[in-house]
């Protein structure tokens, strides 16, 4: 299949699915969706990659569907990293400035971000992200210190931490489907992309994912990530307990929450009953009430960590984006809005409508959408890179 240097393909490996987007850059930089491709995850458990082939055939899957629905493919991959073993830390590193004339340079800085990664010394984790939150120029702070007089630079950096195992794994399985590895990226970074209005991200927003198995709080502010928190709770957590309280299969489990689950708890008649098909009696009626309060007693706990892990000191303005599957929980939306006091949106906005056409493919296209913003890839000019192709033949001498 031909590959087209103008066509990137953003791949999100979740602990549920995994979805392939083939994207087009333009020469403005712009993207558009060529084609998408699904599958389930297999090789992986609780965020940790298990079984590598099994990982790799389910990534081959969806890969493969995006190329039938492009038509084209493409050798430049953004990917994000499963769950297991992200953490985070913050940091500050210290510089003398080098320069005679007491001017930061550039390269100034570039050290000091440098310092402020020695912190991590386990060989399990490996720096994804540096983050530099701000700096200081002979204690006063700064947004940017690059052609400012001062003798010491200070910088404070939120470092974003992988697990190396799953790292090193995901990108050998990557380049034996000889692909480029073009940026392994946090995920809510490339969500932030979708999700995010430019001004969420200079304000100030949270953004929270509530994935298959995992959700994601992440706080936003002067267009950098400030905090992260990932939850080992998520929409398949919900299915789980529904299943073991009410003794039914996963997949009834799963109908009854879509069905009939709601957090608005208020709106449930005291004697509504519904139909479930249990393991041990078959067909049989309970309340709709209890169905609801299993749902409502597991978000609560999501909350809880929350709260406890991430201080809500900023004020009833920032908005809270909801994102990922699990957010289509019925009543999520006005019990997130009644137990933190904050705005709620769950749209994805205008400006990205088109070319996101589904919640399922936000994360993928979001990949590139943030390689792209960050300039580790661009408009390729197909009749530039002709024509120098041929000056280079016309010099080189002839093999024969």
């Amino acid at each position: 299949m031909k590959i087209d240097d103008n066509l990137v393909l953003g791949l999100d490996i979740g602990s549920t699915k995994i979805c392939a987007a083939i994207c087009e850059i333009d020469r403005y930089s712009d993207l558009s969706l060529k084609g998408i491709g699904h599958s389930i995850s297999s090789g992986i458990h609780k965020g940790k990659i298990e079984d590598p082939r099994e990982l790799l055939r389910s990534i081959e899957r969806a890969i493969r569907r995006a190329q039938m629905s492009a038509g084209a493919s493409s050798a430049k991959v953004f990917l994000n990293c499963p769950f297991a073993g992200i953490g985070f830390a913050y940091n500050s590193g210290i510089v003398m400035g080098k320069e005679e004339n007491g001017i930061i340079s550039l390269s100034d800085k570039t050290e000091c971000i440098n310092r402020s990664k020695t912190l991590v010394k386990t060989g399990e984790q490996t720096i994804m992200h540096a983050i530099p939150l701000f700096y200081k120029v002979d204690q006063k702070m700064v947004q940017n210190p690059v052609g400012m007089v001062g003798k010491n630079l200070e910088v404070y950096t939120h470092l974003v931490l992988g697990n190396t195992d799953n790292i090193t794994i995901l990108t050998k399985l990557i380049r034996q489907l000889n692909l480029q590895v073009k940026g392994l990226i946090y995920d809510p970074l490339a969500m932030a992309q979708v999700y995010l209005s430019d001004l969420d991200r200079r304000d100030g927003s949270l953004l929270l994912d509530i994935g298959g198995r995992f959700s994601k709080l992440n706080v936003f502010k002067n267009n950098l990530l400030q905090k992260s928190l990932v939850i080992p709770i998520g929409g398949e957590t919900i299915t789980a307990d529904i299943a073991a309280c009410l003794k039914v299969t996963v997949p009834e489990a799963e109908r009854l929450k879509i069905l009939y689950g709601t957090l608005d708890i208020s709106s449930i008649g005291q004697h509504e009953t519904i139909e479930i098909t249990s393991k041990e009696t078959g067909r049989t009626d309970i309340k709709k009430m209890l169905l609801c309060q299993i749902i409502e007693a597991r978000v609560s706990e999501l909350l809880k960590i929350a709260k406890k892990q991430i201080k809500f000191d900023f004020g009833k303005t920032y908005p809270l984006v909801l994102a990922g599957n699990g957010s289509q929980l019925k009543g999520l939306q006005p019990y997130l809005l009644q137990n933190l006091g904050l705005p709620v949106r769950e749209h994805i906005p205008e400006t990205m409508r088109n070319i996101i056409e589904s919640p399922s493919h936000a994360s993928a296209i979001g990949l590139v959408l943030y390689g792209v913003k960050n300039q580790a890839v661009g408009f390729v000019d197909q009749q530039k890179k002709t024509w120098l192709g041929k000056m280079i033949d016309w010099f080189l001498p002839s093999s024969s």
